[in-house]
């Protein structure tokens, strides 16, 4: 596992703090009490100036914005296109009933459709939340971790076996 630079500098900072505070804890009879609460006060502003910049890196980063971003397009798409969903069905009523005449529901409807339609082409090119991109990863994990049957014996090994857990013959590498 590799860590990212910000880690190793986070726990790095976490393992000063946390040595100040051993050491200060160790020379209690030099230094008294005042001295162990003001290095686990240290290791308590490590700790949680780690923690605030790890949810900042989150926050203020590049795709975390675009992901932000794209949502709110959808949300806002999806949202106009329930209205005009409502708008139509309320004017489709209204025709019926004989409250417009047939040129205004035309026009209306026409507008309408030509509006809903212009909205469905939008949402089909903001990207969605994510799922497939979610659906192929799970498709991956699940086809990495799909065991591998033994051509002796048929016994279900895991996928990283070089040897048949029943039989013990080398398995065949994928």
């Amino acid at each position: 596992m590799t860590l990212s630079t910000a880690t190793r500098v986070s726990l790095g900072a976490f393992a000063a703090a946390l040595l100040v505070t051993v050491a200060t804890g160790l020379s209690v009879h030099r230094f008294g009490p005042t001295a162990v609460w003001i290095g686990l006060a240290a290791a308590a502003l490590v700790i949680s100036t780690w923690l605030l910049s790890s949810a900042a890196r989150v926050l203020w980063s590049p795709v975390a914005e675009v992901t932000v971003v794209v949502a709110r397009q959808r949300k806002e798409l999806e949202r106009e296109k329930r209205a005009l969903y409502k708008a139509l069905r309320e004017l489709e009523f209204d025709y019926q009933m004989g409250k417009l005449s047939s040129r205004d529901f035309e026009e209306a409807n026409s507008r309408y459709r030509s509006r809903a339609l212009a909205i469905l082409k939008a949402l089909d090119e903001v990207p969605s939340d994510g799922r497939a991109r979610i659906e192929d990863e799970l498709r991956a994990r699940v086809e990495k971790q799909r065991r591998q049957n033994c051509p002796g014996c048929e016994q279900p090994n895991d996928p990283d076996a070089a040897f048949c857990k029943k039989c013990g013959r080398a398995l065949v590498a994928r």
